[in-house]
């Protein structure tokens, strides 16, 4: 099963694309990770917000994709599928009692004027390994998929596709004040 969403309703089923080797590279949309929601530190509960109150510690490290085509301009069913995943480093802290760490990140859509078409929120459990305080995954199960309409092949590049994770409020400041990007 992959997660999808769709930029706009009604779209035509995506059928793959296939081309030949002589055939001109497509754009795609830039994939950036959100400065602001790259990095984050979860603490317990009801702790406060020394070293020995981390739950666990993640950052966005990487983002894998690709690109497919489907569809006709002539039919008005012109679209590009763009399959992401997100490489999360994540360090256990002394405050997790257990082996697991759960976050969620998003996945926004915005255009040329930055407005945002779409964004969809997705949850992860990072599963630390016995003996293991820190470990690199990518969610691929399933894939997040992003189906985006166009209205030519080459107004793909007028899409960005922004990749954070989810943060609180109390996480957000605590990670701006770690990172020096509030006084």
């Amino acid at each position: 099963m992959t997660r999808r969403f769709v930029v706009l309703p009604l779209l035509a089923v995506l059928a793959g694309c296939a081309g030949s080797d002589d055939e001109v590279a497509r754009p795609c949309p830039d994939i950036t990770v959100l400065a602001d929601a790259a990095a984050m530190t979860r603490f317990a509960p009801g702790a406060g917000q020394d070293l020995t109150d981390v739950e666990f510690e993640a950052q966005i490290t990487d983002v894998l994709s690709r690109c497919d085509y489907s569809g006709d301009p002539e039919d008005h069913d012109l679209a590009v599928l763009v399959a992401l995943t997100p490489v999360i480093t994540a360090s256990r802290g002394p405050a997790n009692t257990g082996q697991v760490a759960t976050l969620d990140y998003f996945v926004s859509v915005v255009d040329q004027s930055k407005t945002v078409l779409n964004k969809q929120q997705f949850s992860m459990d990072i599963v630390f390994p016995e003996n293991r305080s820190r470990v690199v995954v990518r969610d691929e199960d399933p894939l997040v998929t992003v189906q985006i309409p166009l209205q030519t092949v080459g107004s793909a590049g007028a899409y960005r596709l922004y990749v954070g994770l989810q943060l609180s409020e109390a996480e957000l400041d605590y990670s701006r004040r770690r990172s020096g990007s509030v006084k």
